[in-house]
């Protein structure tokens, strides 16, 4: 198989690349026509369009976070509350990972491996009077549970979720050394997907308007396959897992099915949390998006909710704390307690905010927006070039 390629990033001295086109090169290992068979399977391969938002890189792996990446290349692993990273990729996020496997299975060189993400990356160079950044947006979309609207929903029954999938925004001093473990690099990660219950809606119920009826399909009096979903976040983003619903939880009859989902999920999460040590319970933050936009302060009260969570969870830096942010502490700073790498070189974020509507799409680009320019502010704040730690909404 061949490729067109577009370069659409650089994380440091790691070029990304966006597929344009596919071309399959056939290479018989025995004469004559291929087989019938043969003929159909590759004409089903040929089917998927790999020119739609598929993303990959030769030399760093996009499957995982810039802060997995940056510990690894180090021999560094999170602290004992943390998840150890491993070498591996994300297999969730590489969506070639069944067609890779003959290979590695054969130990083929690696030179026949590239393994592709599904999603969105985008890079932005910003100049400044002193300094050159390099803003940069990855969104990772989950293949375990993948499908389209409707026909995909809640969890299967690994406790993987529909529309799951991560987003991190990393900020480069492009000024610095393009290698991730010692240039000024700093990121931040997010997490959306679908409401980790088994439920479902049916598209023949629709009708003429309006949305198919929910369907709690299952409720599991232990929550066993919600909870496997929670202890996957936990192992790869440690402590604190925050949930924030965008779910309405009051209404008429028009707001029954989203009445449904809120009851059930808040009742799941107060059960689960019985069984959680001190400390590492889940957060729940319920937050209706309509009934806030009445009074216009939507992105102001998510921005706050995103200090608090940022606040909480930390942010990836590849480098230490700027000489004068210690020396002079801002005051946001005063309950904010940092966690560090092993070597003490970096700053690590700890926890995740896992954020839903019902489609994990409008409600939830806004929430996730709120939050993201909540930690830019930091990030920017930390490496210098700010003199707010908070980003004025107006």
């Amino acid at each position: 198989m061949e490729l067109s390629e577009l370069s659409v990033a650089n994380i440091g001295h790691h070029e990304v690349f966006k597929i344009e086109e596919v071309q399959s090169v056939y290479i018989p290992n025995i004469p004559g026509p291929a087989s019938t068979d043969e003929v159909r399977y590759s004409r089903l391969f040929q089917s998927v369009d790999l020119s739609t938002n598929f993303y990959f890189s030769y030399t760093y792996d996009l499957s995982r976070t810039l802060q997995e990446n940056a510990l690894s290349l180090k021999n560094l692993k999170f602290n004992k509350n943390l998840y150890h990273p491993k070498l591996e990729s994300e297999k969730k996020f590489i969506w070639n990972n069944y067609l890779l496997k003959p290979f590695r299975d054969n130990a083929i060189t690696d030179k026949w491996v590239v393994e592709i993400v599904h999603g969105y990356v985008g890079q932005q160079i910003v100049e400044l009077p002193v300094a050159k950044l390099a803003v940069i947006l990855i969104g990772r979309r989950s293949s375990e549970y993948a499908g389209t609207r409707f026909l995909k929903r809640g969890m299967n029954q690994n406790g993987s979720c529909a529309n799951d999938v991560e987003t991190e925004q990393i900020v480069w001093d492009m000024q610095t050394t393009p290698c991730i473990e010692t240039g000024h690099f700093t990121a931040y990660v997010q997490r959306r997907g679908s409401i980790p219950l088994f439920w479902s809606q049916d598209p023949s119920t629709r009708g003429v308007v309006g949305k198919p009826a929910v369907i709690v399909d299952i409720v599991e009096p232990n929550a066993l396959t919600t909870a496997a979903h929670f202890k996957e976040l936990r192992r790869k983003y440690g402590y604190p897992i925050s949930v924030v619903n965008l779910v309405k939880r009051r209404g008429g009859p028009k707001v029954r099915d989203e009445k449904l989902l809120h009851s059930q999920f808040l009742k799941t999460v107060k059960y689960l949390n019985e069984f959680m040590k001190p400390g590492k319970c889940i957060d729940y933050i319920s937050f209706d998006v309509a009934r806030c936009n009445k009074d216009g302060q939507v992105l102001p009260r998510l921005e706050q909710i995103g200090l608090k969570l940022s606040l909480r969870q930390g942010w990836f830096q590849s480098f230490k704390p700027l000489k004068v942010r210690q020396l002079l502490k801002h005051p946001v700073f005063d309950n904010f307690t940092p966690i560090y790498s092993e070597d003490g070189e970096m700053l690590l974020q700890s926890g995740i905010s896992r954020t839903n509507c019902v489609d994990c799409l409008d409600r939830t680009n806004v929430a996730q927006f709120g939050l993201a320019k909540a930690t830019l502010g930091f990030q920017l704040y930390s490496m210098g070039y700010t003199s707010e730690p908070v980003i004025s909404t107006g």
